[in-house]
């Protein structure tokens, strides 16, 4: 079980360092948007929940994982906010970050004031819906994908891999818990992942 958590946490943080180098290109390209940090605001979202969850679940691989998640994200968060050139731009961007902490910080406060055993499994089914959303963002690129007949540019090999490994090994642990709210979100962010490598390898030329 040891070497189980160790390879799940592994995978997911080299999942999230993968938004380093999304930040490294929308640098390069010199256009940061308001749509360009809406993952990155999701995966911090997600991340700051599943942690919750792991300390009110006792599970330290859930809490280190999330926790490099959460500073990966603000990270990402910052540079994208101090390369953004338009005034407007950034405005908006302060905007988003500031309504998307102000919601994670009050259903945090919420979850600390709430009490009886019914609350982690509320917690746990926020934590499955927002994970079944991350793992389901990138479906949007498919129907470019089609439509252009090429995966070139809007699927990443490496990112779905990662993806597929990170899901599988969560799975894994989530049986050996038994605990259905780490099962369900990854099986079917596994069942994506093969989704996207279906695609890619259909138009990968």
């Amino acid at each position: 079980m040891i070497l189980l958590r160790g390879a799940a946490t592994l995978a997911t943080v080299l999942m999230f360092l993968t938004n380093l180098v999304v930040v490294k290109q929308i640098k390069e390209d010199g256009h940061i948007s308001v749509a360009s940090i809406l993952p990155f605001l999701s995966t911090f979202a997600n991340c700051c929940f599943w942690l919750k969850y792991g300390v009110m679940l006792g599970e330290s691989s859930i809490c280190w994982t999330n926790a490099v998640g959460v500073i990966i994200t603000v990270y990402a968060l910052y540079q994208c906010h101090n390369h953004c050139e338009s005034e407007r731009t950034r405005a908006k961007i302060e905007k988003r970050i500031l309504v998307t902490v102000g919601v994670v910080l009050s259903v945090l406060t919420a979850i600390k004031l709430s009490y009886g055993p019914e609350i982690l499994s509320w917690v746990g089914f926020l934590c499955c819906a927002l994970t079944m959303v991350m793992f389901g963002t990138p479906l949007a690129s498919l129907r470019t994908v089609i439509q252009a007949k090429s995966a070139h540019g809007h699927l990443s090999l490496p990112m779905i891999l990662i993806s597929f490994v990170s899901a599988s090994l969560w799975s894994l642990i989530g049986f050996r818990l038994r605990d259905n709210w780490i099962i369900q979100p990854n099986i079917v962010g596994a069942a994506l992942s093969l989704v996207q490598l279906l695609v890619y390898s259909a138009y990968r030329k």
